[in-house]
């Protein structure tokens, strides 16, 4: 199973770096880089959408009073929108701001977020109960985690770090689970793998070891398996 292909016209990766295009049509970091364009675009699209205006306030700039930070989040919004524009498609209503409710939102319906994708595929490898499609599901997710999600300088309420926290165990009950799948289908090798990305991404985990000691076991190779057992017992001591 591949990540599946999407046609929206807004594309935001944040696993392993953070990048924004347009319709194929990619923003040059130094435009990205410009009042705060990154941690507020993040932050909206994490929260699913949208949030108040205090509350990106105080992500983003939590030593301005609310009047500035308002003005801030108003000027940021229209260098996003400014963004859009000089990406090729000014039609694009990216971001979506209501005085009335004093709410700022991301038109998630026009966006593709590689974390939203990574986590359907994660979260389907744990919970399938069809060996295959968690197979399917844990190398997708396998493929779409480049990396761990960006944190941007300013995280004042520290929610970024707490979701990168979230996705990295994701991320290993993924590769546990897909190991799992792979190794009663009879593909021992890719179980070691899988086992292995778990295992790099929390060491401290059981079931992780568990499933790499299995998995080396099936693949004949025990000298190794029985290392990685003492490793961790040493590890937990």
């Amino acid at each position: 199973s591949s990540p599946r292909r999407s046609h929206k016209p807004v594309k935001i990766t944040l696993l392993g770096g953070f990048s924004l295009s347009v319709r194929g049509q990619d923003v040059p970091e130094w435009k990205l880089e410009r009042r705060s364009v990154k941690p507020m675009l993040e932050y909206l699209v994490l929260r699913g959408g949208g949030v108040k205006r205090f509350q990106v306030v105080e992500q983003i700039w939590p030593d301005c009073d609310y009047v500035q930070g308002f003005n801030r989040a108003y000027q940021t919004t229209s260098a996003l929108r400014s963004l859009i524009g000089d990406a090729g498609d000014d039609r694009l209503n990216l971001i979506v701001a209501n005085r009335m409710s004093g709410e700022i939102a991301v038109d998630m319906s026009i966006v593709d977020c590689d974390v939203t994708e990574f986590r359907e595929m994660a979260r389907e490898a744990v919970d399938s109960e069809d060996a295959v499609r968690s197979l399917e599901c844990a190398r997708a997710a396998e493929r779409l985690y480049g990396g761990d999600l960006y944190v941007p300088p300013s995280d004042a309420t520290g929610f970024i770090e707490a979701t990168r926290m979230e996705l990295r165990g994701l991320y290993a009950d993924a590769m546990v689970e897909g190991s799992a799948a792979a190794l009663a289908l009879g593909h021992d090798r890719t179980a070691v793998r899988l086992a292995e990305n778990a295992v790099t991404m929390d060491n401290m985990r059981k079931d992780a070891v568990t499933a790499l000691v299995r998995a080396l076991k099936a693949c004949g190779r025990d000298a190794e398996a029985s290392r990685q057992r003492r490793a961790f017992e040493d590890r937990t001591v």
